[in-house]
């Protein structure tokens, strides 16, 4: 399976899943697209080191990303 690396707007991870999947090290920086929405939660399994911290921020224009730590239920019928 061929995994997006995340190092450019082509290859970025297209869910916040994805990243479990790749190696976050220290000194690396997770970054969301701004304007974009993930029905994820968002739970690192690592921080890198008191010198060298795995970053979480937002690229691009527009409105913070959103992550809302849940999936929307269907509309009840």
């Amino acid at each position: 399976m061929t995994v997006n690396n995340g190092t450019t707007p082509q290859t970025s991870w297209k869910e916040r899943s994805e990243s479990k999947r790749g190696d976050a090290d220290g000194g690396d920086a997770v970054l969301f697209k701004r304007g974009g929405v993930w029905t994820e939660s968002l739970a690192p399994t690592a921080s890198g080191t008191a010198g060298s911290p795995i970053s979480f921020d937002a690229y691009g224009a527009g409105p913070a990303p959103l992550l809302t730590g849940y999936l929307p239920l269907p509309a009840a019928t």
